[in-house]
């Protein structure tokens, strides 16, 4: 969807401001995006860290 406004197909426009508007709003998505993941992972090995501590305390 984002492709197709900052790029338009031939005999399509799209104004700059629109450009303008979806691009920063795209960037910034992505950014959240990777931030959200890279949070995800940390918390994930955290758990798994946590787990093998318990683990280890009952062994």
């Amino acid at each position: 969807m984002f492709d197709r406004i900052l790029n338009p197909e031939p005999m399509s426009y799209t104004s700059p401001e629109l450009k303008s508007v979806f691009s920063k709003f795209k960037d910034l998505f992505e950014k959240h995006y990777e931030e959200q993941k890279k949070l995800e992972e940390t918390y994930k090995a955290e758990a798994n860290l946590n787990a093998q501590a318990i683990k280890a305390k009952l062994s």
